[in-house]
């Protein structure tokens, strides 16, 4: 009777142990399953990109630099970077626009003083031709209509430089042109006896003839570009 009592008492023993490592099992099974549900439910949702990491500042104009990043941070980089490039464009285009300005300054310079050496030598020529072929007296009569011519020539490159000015140190401060031809005119009148009227008027037009020979010039003789 001790005996089979002792065998009964043996496998209850032995089936509560087994019954406990099945609840063990079970429990660390279940255990793992839930974990992988967690994982597949995170792995399901979409996940948000990182931020981006800030600029680093890299000298320059600190101000420029913090506008970026408030537009940036307003309407995106692409919109920061079409302003950006429009900006550029426009600095390019003033920076070409005041290139050729500065040519076409330089251009206008060398064909001014082109003129002036070109009446000169035409006046010179006019003046020995009336020194070998008339008298003193009409050669005096030519040079101060030369000099008048030159004075007037100087007084429209005045005019035509105001026009397009930008500064008050470009403004011309010279009297109008008109003023040369009149005051030639009151000093021939008040010396009828020194001077002729028509060969200073001969030389004072020589100014015109200086003018139109501009035209057998090219753009490449004053440092342009010759047209096609």
């Amino acid at each position: 009777g001790n005996s089979d009592s002792c065998n009964m008492l043996r496998r209850q023993a032995w089936l509560a142990l087994l019954s406990a490592a099945l609840a063990g099992c079970s429990t660390r099974h279940s255990a793992r399953g839930m974990q992988v549900l967690k994982t597949m439910r995170i792995g399901s949702i979409p996940r948000t990109p990182p931020p981006l990491m800030r600029k680093k500042f890299k000298g320059g104009n600190l101000d420029d630099f913090l506008e970026a990043g408030v537009a940036e941070a307003k309407y995106g980089p692409n919109r920061y970077a079409a302003v950006a490039e429009d900006a550029w464009k426009l600095q390019v285009k003033q920076s070409d626009l005041e290139g050729k300005r500065k040519r076409s300054l330089e251009f206008y310079e060398r064909q001014k003083a082109q003129v002036l050496s070109d009446h000169a030598l035409l006046s010179a020529m006019g003046a020995c031709a009336m020194w070998s072929f008339t008298s003193v007296s009409q050669t005096e009569s030519y040079v101060v209509g030369a000099l008048f011519g030159a004075f007037y020539l100087y007084l429209k490159q005045k005019e035509a430089s105001s026009i397009g000015a930008t500064s008050a140190e470009e403004l011309s401060r010279a009297p109008p042109a008109i003023v040369a031809p009149v005051l030639m005119v009151l000093i021939v009148g008040k010396n009828k006896a020194l001077l002729f009227l028509p060969v200073v008027l001969a030389g004072f037009f020589t100014n015109i003839i200086a003018v139109i020979l501009q035209a057998t010039y090219r753009s490449s003789d004053f440092g342009g570009e010759d047209e096609v």
